[in-house]
């Protein structure tokens, strides 16, 4: 410690580099010493560590995911932003993996969000181990000998941690036929190995019969939750992103609150919900030289029982023009019963036809990738019954 006296350390105050100054015990007199950096326990805090990295994840994020917070927060003068954090930090001190999705209803503490499947690299804090596994997911049919039909289904999951084998839950419903009406090949809740490679023969198969080349599989395991549509021999690896698939997901969900680790493997699975979307476009001929879309997405959210819930989280996106780089469609709104305005507008002649509408309600979210003249409908739990109808 130094004291120096001078006419002009009367206003010398605060740190100086790797020195702070502060009055001295006269006037005109000041006092200089080494800086002390803290180095109490709070500057090795988990909730400390744990806010740098949440913080980090929200600035990762892509639009379209703050948007799903933004939209989610219902505090008035807070921001998804705010939301995120409240259960990142949380999530994130304790071990757990942030939440990839927001709670619904959001913006207050007693609802938790549940961690999601999206692992995060933390050399602060050590995460709970295999808490989801991601790989690659496939299946295939071919015709074999005489009337067979075979399908092949294969998984190649792993941890992000460690190289140990586990079990999954796995459900599939492959190949739609046209003649009956069913699928050719079902399963639901099996108990299989990260590493699972089967085929299935299905046998005297009337050769006039017709397939829709679809299939419809869910992957569940630990915080990771995920059923979506799959063609043959397309790749998809899991987990999938709700903004940016390359398919649909007709449901993706976390365990309910409270937030558990992998270790408990819970099955609580959300409630039954059903949604509606309808995307139409029509050409109407106001003139002899002239054609207009009309333009009407719409979406009804009801629970098991049909009753329509007090707020979901509705984004519906798409129909980009590039001419001029942005989408003719871009709602987002809290109304689980949302229909806005019927828009007319010319034919634009280089729009993109495709969208994506992201609905997320009860801690499930369902992000259907979609053409116009198109009409969804599904529940989170019910067997699809139609390709179209999951």
């Amino acid at each position: 410690m130094k004291i120096i006296q001078s006419i002009l350390v009367d206003t010398m105050f605060g740190p100086i580099g790797n020195l702070v100054a502060y009055p001295g015990p006269l006037p005109g007199t000041a006092t200089i010493q080494r800086r002390n950096r803290r180095t109490d326990k709070s500057h090795h805090n988990k909730s400390c560590k744990a806010f740098k990295i949440a913080d980090n994840c929200y600035h990762l994020k892509t639009e379209c995911e703050r948007y799903l917070w933004r939209t989610a927060q219902c505090v008035r003068k807070k921001s998804g932003y705010d939301l995120f954090m409240m259960h990142a930090v949380k999530n994130i001190a304790a071990g757990l993996l942030p939440p990839a999705i927001p709670p619904n209803p959001a913006g207050f503490a007693y609802q938790h969000a549940p961690p999601g499947p999206y692992w995060i690299d933390s050399p602060d804090i050590p995460m709970i181990p295999n808490q989801t596994c991601f790989g690659p997911v496939a299946w295939d049919w071919s015709r074999g000998y005489c009337l067979d039909i075979n399908i092949d289904l294969t998984l190649d999951l792993r941890h992000h941690d460690d190289a140990n084998p586990f079990d999954l839950l796995l459900s599939y419903w492959l190949l739609w036929n046209n003649t009956t009406n069913t699928w050719a090949k079902t399963g639901t809740l099996q108990l299989v190995p990260n590493n699972y490679d089967t085929r299935f023969t299905i046998h005297d198969v009337d050769p006039a019969t017709t397939f829709t080349n679809v299939g419809i599989i869910e992957i569940a395991y630990a915080n990771l939750r995920q059923k979506f549509v799959i063609a043959p021999a397309q790749i998809l690896n899991i987990p999938l992103h709700p903004c940016t698939a390359p398919t649909s997901q007709f449901a993706s969900a976390n365990p309910l609150r409270p937030p558990y680790g992998a270790h408990y493997n819970p099955l609580a699975w959300p409630r039954d919900s059903g949604v509606l979307f309808k995307a139409r476009k029509e050409l109407l001929a106001s003139s002899r030289t002239l054609q207009h879309y009309r333009c009407e997405p719409l979406t009804l959210i009801s629970d098991h029982a049909g009753a329509i819930p007090n707020a979901a989280n509705i984004h519906i996106v798409g129909l980009f023009e590039p001419a001029f780089k942005a989408h003719l469609w871009n709602y987002h709104t809290t109304k689980p019963l949302y229909k806005p305005r019927v828009e007319y507008f010319p034919h634009p002649q280089t729009f993109n036809d495709t969208g994506r509408t992201i609905i997320l309600y009860a801690g499930v979210i369902y992000s259907l990738s979609w053409t116009t003249n198109r009409t969804l409908t599904f529940t989170m739990t019910t067997p699809p019954e139609t390709p179209e109808n999951p």
